[in-house]
């Protein structure tokens, strides 16, 4: 899943961006746990873990 995400550079960039916003625990992090899931969702797909 890891080579997935990193072979397209603009998910693997939102993705770090969207960790360290629920790392800060600065704000709701519902949105952004909503959005790393669907990055994860769709390099598990292309992985054929899905």
């Amino acid at each position: 899943m890891f080579v997935a995400i990193e072979r397209h550079p603009n998910h693997a960039t939102r993705l770090r961006a969207l960790e360290r916003i629920v790392d800060a625990g600065e704000e709701d992090p519902a949105e952004a746990i909503a959005e790393i899931r669907r990055i994860r969702e769709t390099a598990e797909a292309e992985a054929g873990l899905r």
